[in-house]
């Protein structure tokens, strides 16, 4: 949205300035004429002065008193007249500002839409962009180490009673076991938790999970009243993974799946 803010701020500059520049050219070409009034009413007292009572008469170089001609009314009226000019161009120049201002409002909120809408991140749920696919169950590969873990013959249930694809438990104590990976996942996912049948065990079990022999992943304690953990890890680059379950045989690992 910041975009659209960005679109909406250069607008409102443009606008200011083309404003601006409006009104500095409207008030200098009203100043010229004021001045070219000026110099033409200044230009018709000359004359008149010359023509006046003043004059110097030349036998007896006296010079009789000067009688100025009128000029304050015609000076009223040309005042009168640029005061009438100026009103009607400050409402023409607020017409034109109230109008530029509304478009670019119209034009700056939908700028801003737009690109809020091309540029907010990814929502797998409502984007058409593909979020990351499934590749294969973690226990379908070959594993290159186990120990203390077991794969289960059906599909384990979950102390909440879901039931888990491809489960894995642990005999007594702590089981581990490893993959090569060789960098062809971007993601692993899956579930950790009591196992049905021993749902009311006051047991503590948690899910380790290792990247290169680099703990990547620790759960939450699981015991007594807790639900089943969902867990997604981000693997990219991962030569080998390790997962480590402790806790006994309590405890059921589950669903566990490798993105692309």
């Amino acid at each position: 949205m910041s975009n659209g803010n960005e679109v909406w701020g250069y607008l409102t500059t443009i606008i200011s300035t083309v404003i601006g520049a409006a009104a500095t050219i409207i008030a200098a070409l009203i100043s010229r004429e004021r001045r070219k009034s000026t110099n033409t009413v200044t230009a018709h007292t000359i004359n008149q002065l010359k023509k006046g009572t003043g004059a110097a008469n030349e036998q007896t170089r006296i010079f009789t008193p000067v009688k100025f001609p009128e000029t304050k009314p015609k000076a009223q009226k040309q005042k009168k007249q640029w005061n009438q000019i100026a009103k009607k161009t400050t409402s023409v120049m607020m017409a034109v500002f109230i109008f530029l201002a509304i478009v670019a409002t119209t034009v700056g909120v939908y700028t801003g839409l737009t690109l809020a809408s091309v540029i907010e991140p990814p929502d797998w749920k409502s984007s058409t962009t593909e979020p990351p696919a499934f590749s294969a169950w973690l226990t379908d590969l070959d594993y290159l180490n186990k120990h203390n873990l077991f794969f289960s013959n059906s599909e384990p249930k979950t102390n909440n009673g879901d039931r888990l694809t491809r489960g894995m438990y642990v005999g007594a104590g702590e089981g581990s076991i490893e993959y090569q990976l060789d960098k062809q996942y971007s993601k692993i996912t899956g579930k950790f938790a009591l196992d049905y049948s021993d749902k009311n065990s006051h047991s503590e079990g948690y899910l380790i999970i290792l990247v290169d022999g680099v703990e990547a992943y620790r759960s939450i304690c699981v015991t007594r009243g807790v639900p089943p953990v969902v867990f997604s890890v981000p693997i990219i680059d991962c030569q080998t993974i390790q997962l480590k379950i402790r806790g006994g045989n309590s405890f059921t690992l589950g669903d566990v799946a490798l993105l692309k």
